[in-house]
């Protein structure tokens, strides 16, 4: 497999070039900037595999064209082997869309996590664990699959309030409801939830988990593929109307609510700096909901 790829002669990232490929195991992606040169080098890749006694599986490859304008799925033939044209495919553990946009995968993550909590239930329902030991179960097992990759996600204020809507209904369960003045019992307030979990709720550990991600690249060697893409500027105009909001926008709204942001890749080049600044995020009251 190694060899074949080596032998498609896809060489670079795409920010100067025309296609890339990129390869975990047997899963591999080529990206190009139009369909000829994705057709040309998938052909080539069937060509180098066929070699070496690998086939391309055509059923399970997939393909994806990503534009911010709507248009109808098309197939694309390649060979012999018709590929299905889709909107949204799963590629290690990731939704990626056709308008790539992080709402598919935030919800798909969602999903995950309320599958993952209805199959805990009888022990959030369990009197015989402890509120303690079913937030660490929250903590463990069902948070890590609500956030899987939340490192590189860019949020909109509305999936922001979707993840905590998602959190607070574990955190019902968890601690229950409690006994108001008239002996009464009620659902637990927003900010009452809030204080218990020492305000370290899922938005801020999804900022915080960003913020190591960027100290991380941004202490990568100049030639490492991660550092290559966050630095580089596109030539291309950027649309009319408001434009989207990028992770290093993001980032940036973070470290000024954190007032850190003068000289902040600085300050990354220094773990122990920045581990200080990351723990920080995780209970910091400015970073409940996205900047405007």
């Amino acid at each position: 497999m190694e060899a074949a790829i080596r032998n498609v002669g896809v060489k670079g990232l795409l920010d100067y070039n025309t296609s890339q490929l990129a390869a975990y195991a047997d899963d591999i992606v080529i990206t190009s900037r139009s369909q000829s040169s994705m057709i040309r080098h998938t052909t080539t890749l069937q060509k180098e595999a066929a070699k070496y006694g690998l086939m391309v599986n055509a059923i399970k490859t997939k393909y994806l064209h990503s534009t911010r304008n709507p248009r109808p799925l098309q197939d694309v033939t390649i060979g012999d082997d018709t590929i299905e044209g889709v909107s949204i495919f799963k590629y290690l553990g990731s939704i990626l869309s056709s308008r790539n946009r992080v709402g598919d995968e935030v919800n798909a993550r969602i999903m995950a996590g309320s599958r993952c909590f209805y199959s805990l239930s009888k022990h959030f329902r369990s009197k015989y664990l402890s509120a303690k030991s079913k937030l660490s179960i929250y903590k463990t097992i069902i948070r890590p699959v609500t956030t899987y990759g939340c490192e590189a996600w860019s949020l909109t204020a509305l999936e922001t309030q979707k993840l905590a809507v998602f959190e607070r209904k574990v955190l019902r369960k968890v601690f229950g409801p409690v006994k108001d003045a008239d002996g009464d019992y009620r659902i637990r307030m927003n900010h009452e939830l809030e204080a218990l979990m020492n305000r370290e709720t899922i938005v801020r550990f999804i900022k915080s988990q960003r913020l190591r991600w960027a100290g991380h690249v941004e202490r990568m060697g100049k030639n490492r593929a991660p550092k290559i893409m966050t630095d580089w500027k596109p030539q291309q105009k950027r649309p009319r109307g408001r434009p989207r909001k990028r992770w290093c926008d993001c980032i940036e709204d973070d470290l000024k609510a954190l007032k850190c942001f003068m000289n902040w890749r600085r300050t990354a080049k220094d773990r122990r700096a920045w581990q200080s600044i990351v723990e920080e995020a995780k209970t910091h009251k400015g970073l409940w909901r996205r900047r405007k």
